[in-house]
């Protein structure tokens, strides 16, 4: 059942990268937080030497993350974690199929067990938002003139 939603147990997986020259090494080179399936690219091109695209949105793991959020989608799920300080906070998780939406405090609640979009309209509506822009559905300058469909923001 692998990928089929965005819940913790899903996304949270572990990643093994074997290099003989870090292996020497004291700690890891390698950050453990906000990563995400696009960053493996960065990653490997950093490691060989090689520029990274600018155009790519993943960061090499080698690096300190900058991120704010991140952004997962498996199926009829999508999902936005923020980021503070290398620590997950605020997660929006949105049902596509139900036209549903789920908040959890990651910080305070890291197993998701309690939903508080009932208490947290505003968080809901500006994640919301953000997840749109950074899928591509909408424009800052223009964020109701989109391909989502009027319920995403109701």
């Amino acid at each position: 059942m692998h990928s089929q939603t965005v819940y913790e147990p899903e996304i949270r997986i572990p990643l093994f990268i074997i290099d003989r020259a870090a292996a020497r090494a004291r700690t890891s080179p390698f950050r453990s937080s906000g990563a995400v399936l696009p960053d493996i690219a960065p990653t490997l091109f950093e490691r060989i030497g090689l520029p990274v695209p600018p155009v790519w949105r993943g960061e090499p793991l080698q690096k300190s993350s900058t991120r704010q959020w991140t952004v997962h989608q498996m199926g009829l799920y999508q999902g936005l974690i923020e980021w503070s300080a290398g620590k997950p906070g605020l997660k929006l998780v949105y049902q596509v199929r139900e036209g549903r939406s789920q908040l959890f405090d990651l910080a305070a609640d890291p197993n998701e067990m309690t939903d508080i979009a009932a208490q947290r309209r505003g968080d809901i509506a500006r994640l919301t938002a953000r997840l749109g822009m950074e899928l591509g559905m909408v424009t800052p300058d223009d964020p109701f003139t989109s391909s989502v469909a009027d319920s995403v923001w109701k």
